[in-house]
């Protein structure tokens, strides 16, 4: 994070001299492993150094109503010479910018091989229209995942339609701050791809605009052992991109007639787990962003000391005999 706040300021800095700006936001989403880091230039001038896959800048003040290259070269690159795309554009200074970076660089290794690119969406939001909603922008970036539709796992309405690679919605979808489950499935809605959970009120994004992006690879052993496939959410804020649980049935483990609870939460040192598990179980304590903070194989009690985790939101999964289930807590 540090990395990031300094990096904007140097570009703020270089951006300083132009008269009409636009705001703009970066995410780099380019799965493919020799682009696990990039360099960005404007013009002749590098702006991010070694942005990292899975990282958004802030929203940051751009060149607007005067044409800007945009190039993007691997990390550790010597100067704007060593681009491997270019973009040219024109910013309006009356309009707000997401840029995010998808497909493939590498000329083998990858099924089908979508070709790199900077897709832009020009109506971005740096916070909800209303203070009670969250605004989510959709963003299909996974190069090997089917045009897919976006539900509401709760009552099967579609949020977004047929978004294909390289998409965009149409527009943000302005939902009021609660806990959902998304179900992306196949165009025709008979398929479910998987379900993620969007918890919007337990990560206090009321008021916020965030850019949740399709990552990676539904099958990475076609990609170079890539990463998996998930959905990603970028805030204004910038940093790095944060995961979205996948999700089975919160407080069941699915398939069978088992059921856990934790509790409590918030919790300060102590998480009880209560449920029909057996002494095969599996644990694993996952933060917002999808890293592994604690993993205990071979379960056989029914606590787990959670003191060591610093505060914040956690979802805990249970893995009984290749069944899963998952619930969320909170850490003191």
């Amino acid at each position: 994070m540090k990395k990031i706040l300094l990096t904007t300021m140097t570009m703020m800095a270089s951006l300083a001299i132009f008269a009409q700006t636009a705001r703009v936001q970066v995410i780099h989403n380019c799965a493919d492993a020799a682009a696990d880091s990039v360099d960005v230039y404007l013009n002749n001038t590098r702006l991010l150094d070694n942005f990292a896959f899975r990282t958004a800048t802030q929203f940051i003040d751009a060149p607007a109503a005067t044409p800007i290259t945009l190039g993007v070269a691997t990390k550790n690159s010597m100067s704007v010479a060593d681009t491997i795309y270019s973009l040219t554009v024109t910013l309006d200074s009356t309009k707000t910018y997401i840029l995010v970076a998808n497909g493939i660089v590498s000329t083998s290794g990858y099924m089908p091989m979508q070709p790199f690119r900077l897709s832009v969406y020009d109506q971005g939001r740096e916070m909800a229209g209303m203070s009670g909603n969250t605004d989510i922008l959709v963003m299909h970036g996974s190069t090997d995942a089917p045009t897919v539709d976006v539900r509401n796992d709760a009552n099967n309405s579609v949020l977004v339609d047929d978004a294909m690679f390289g998409d965009f919605a149409a527009s943000y979808l302005e939902l009021p701050t609660s806990d959902y489950v998304l179900n992306i499935t196949d165009a025709s809605g008979m398929t479910s791809v998987e379900k993620y959970s969007a918890p919007l009120q337990t990560l206090n994004l009321g008021g916020a605009a965030i850019t949740v992006v399709a990552s990676g690879f539904l099958t990475p052993g076609n990609n170079s052992g890539g990463a998996a496939f998930g959905l990603y959410a970028a805030t204004a804020m910038g940093g790095p991109l944060v995961a979205l649980p996948t999700f089975t049935s919160v407080g069941n483990i699915a398939g069978t007639e088992k059921e856990f609870t934790v509790w409590p939460s918030p919790v300060t040192s102590t998480l009880n787990i209560n449920g029909d598990l057996s002494n095969d179980a599996n644990i694993t304590i996952m933060d917002v962003t999808g890293k592994r903070v604690l993993e205990i194989s071979g379960f056989n009690t029914n606590t787990v000391d959670v003191s060591t985790l610093t505060s914040g939101v956690y979802f805990l999964s249970i893995n009984d005999n290749g069944q899963t289930g998952i619930q969320r807590f909170v850490k003191q």
